[in-house]
């Protein structure tokens, strides 16, 4: 009997037999590689008080229009793949472009609505910590709240992008039919949710660990100065300033860039890949349970 794990094994053997959704995660992996340009040197000149224009322009560019423009071509491209495959089809690159090209609007715009709702979630929990700021009982207790909305609101805006390419719907009700199918089978997307934002998490953890790793550095380098015996209150003071402001314009070095965007890019790769076709896998399943009510059955044959 088809069931879940069965849903994300075809998944994973879609994306080890399909080197269009493998090169496809490649493409993801470098396009989204390239945007941490933003955390390199040019982070000083950026977050500078008289930043580079021109600098500023490339930072932005490369760390926000690209992947704004480039991923959704990508993703209508391995989804229409994706889903060609869980539905006995062959994905092939002449099905990547054409679907690429076919959704590139709709994947777009509903990308942009997509990343306004997480930027308006993110913003609340963001407000809500602050309120609960007075007393850790209910800063945790709103940071439940928050976290609970964020996670719940993004679930329910998750199939998206599936719901335009194999529902075949514009972006406007493409949101309305990710909600629709998110009501019906709560139960199985609770756990791919749950999969989907670990792995998401995954792919973040290259830089995250660098950012730890600089942070630490930096208070314990200034460690000796906070030291209330050894300094006065000013210089306490600036130090802890100083400190704060290091922390908040963190950017590493060309090689050590480099070596973070190398590992967090492969790490995307494979992710997206495997996501992609996990999703159209548990997509399709989903979309093919039937509940006792949905049976076409005329049970007045059997009372004749």
């Amino acid at each position: 009997m088809d069931d879940f794990t069965s849903a994300l094994r075809r998944g994973l053997s879609g994306t080890v037999k399909s080197p269009v959704l493998i090169v496809a995660g490649l493409l993801s992996g470098l396009v989204m590689a390239v945007t941490l340009i933003q955390y390199g040197p040019l982070n000083s000149v950026v977050n500078s008080t008289q930043p580079d224009l021109i600098e500023t322009i490339l930072v932005l560019g490369v760390s926000t229009v690209l992947p704004m423009f480039a991923m959704p071509f990508i993703l209508g491209g391995a989804l229409g793949c994706a889903v060609a495959q869980s539905t006995g089809g062959k994905a092939s690159w002449g099905l990547f472009f054409e679907t690429g090209r076919k959704h590139y609007l709709n994947m777009l715009m509903a990308g942009i609505a997509a990343w306004l709702v997480y930027y308006f979630l993110s913003l609340l929990m963001i407000v809500l910590i602050i309120m609960g700021s007075a007393s850790p009982l209910f800063m945790f207790l709103l940071v439940l709240i928050g976290g609970a909305a964020l996670f719940f609101g993004l679930m329910f805006i998750e199939f998206y992008d599936i719901s335009i390419v194999a529902g075949k719907v514009d972006f406007i009700r493409s949101f309305g039919e990710s909600i629709g199918f998110v009501r019906k089978h709560v139960a199985i997307v609770i756990p791919f949710f749950i999969i989907v934002v670990a792995l998401k998490t995954l792919v973040q953890l290259p830089l995250l660990t660098a950012y730890l790793l600089k942070g630490i550095s930096i208070i314990a380098a200034n460690l000796t100065y906070y030291d209330n015996g050894t300094v006065n209150s000013t210089l306490l003071n600036e130090t802890v300033n100083s400190t704060t402001a290091a922390l908040q314009t963190i950017s590493f070095s060309a090689p050590s860039l480099l070596a973070i965007m190398l590992l967090q890019g492969l790490v995307q790769s494979i992710v997206f890949a495997f996501l992609i076709s996990c999703k159209a896998e548990f997509y399709q399943w989903a979309k093919n349970i039937k509940k006792i009510t949905d049976f076409d059955y005329d049970f007045s044959a059997d009372r004749q």
